[in-house]
């Protein structure tokens, strides 16, 4: 069995093509060309990653077939392959992570309508134990799709689409704590507001100022404003005979 060094991490398989091929090529032993009509890709962009998941060992060549113009390599995906893609450093994992999200999207736009649907979603806390056992349930469930895959087509064959990634992660965050409410600091003295001393008037205060054209000009009437019938306030007479 390939090692994890041999395999180059989960980086490999971290794209959707490379999961569409692995799961192609669970069921049924199939060529470049033969997969990428299938897949509804080129013949050039499939040879290129099915030649990646082989150098990693993910498939292998299982039948070389003489066809027209040449000699047709049909490779077999090998599910006990993947148990050396058992861990990653982070930015493997958020890599293939993505690629299986992209991966499940495109799948869910083929569920078919009123069909039974069996899914689950966790992040919770296990003993060793359990922990243990669920992995080894992972394993069981990954090892019968693939040994019970029949080629597509085959009939009274359901099409299924299945995606597990069991994986242990850090603990959670605290969430911060809500901000305390300031307090209102209590007033000893009520604040009374300093007296205001009166400018003394002199004739330069109240000079007036003499009446120009530009004071006098008319403003434009409010539109549709009724008049005031109150009189209009007038300034008291200063006694101040410097005020004249």
């Amino acid at each position: 069995m390939p090692t994890p060094h041999d395999l180059e991490g989960l980086r490999v398989v971290a794209h959707p093509l490379r999961l569409k091929l692995l799961s192609l090529l669970t069921a049924e032993s199939l060529s470049a060309a033969e997969a990428a009509r299938v897949l509804g890709e080129s013949q050039a962009n499939v040879s290129y990653h099915l030649r990646r998941l082989a150098q990693a060992g993910l498939v292998q060549l299982v039948e070389e077939a003489r066809v027209r113009g040449g000699v047709a390599k049909r490779y077999r995906h090998d599910p006990a392959s993947g148990e050396a893609l058992a861990s990653g450093d982070a930015d493997e994992h958020r890599a293939l992570m993505s690629a299986m999200a992209a991966e499940l999207v495109q799948r869910s736009a083929r569920y078919e309508p009123g069909a039974p649907i069996v899914f689950t979603d966790a992040e919770v806390s296990l003993p060793a134990e359990a922990w243990q056992r669920v992995r080894d349930l992972g394993r069981e469930l990954g090892r019968l799709l693939h040994d019970e895959a029949v080629a597509a087509g085959t009939p009274g064959a359901v099409r299924v689409a299945a995606m597990v990634a069991l994986f242990p992660v850090a603990p959670a965050l605290a969430a911060p704590s809500p901000a305390t409410p300031a307090t209102e600091t209590p007033v000893s003295a009520p604040l009374t507001p300093a007296p205001v001393s009166p400018a003394p008037l002199t004739p330069a205060t109240l000079s007036r100022a003499p009446l120009t054209p530009a004071t006098l000009s008319p403003v434009p009437p409010a539109s549709e404003a009724p008049a005031s019938d109150a009189p209009a306030a007038q300034a008291p007479l200063s006694s101040d005979p410097g005020a004249e």
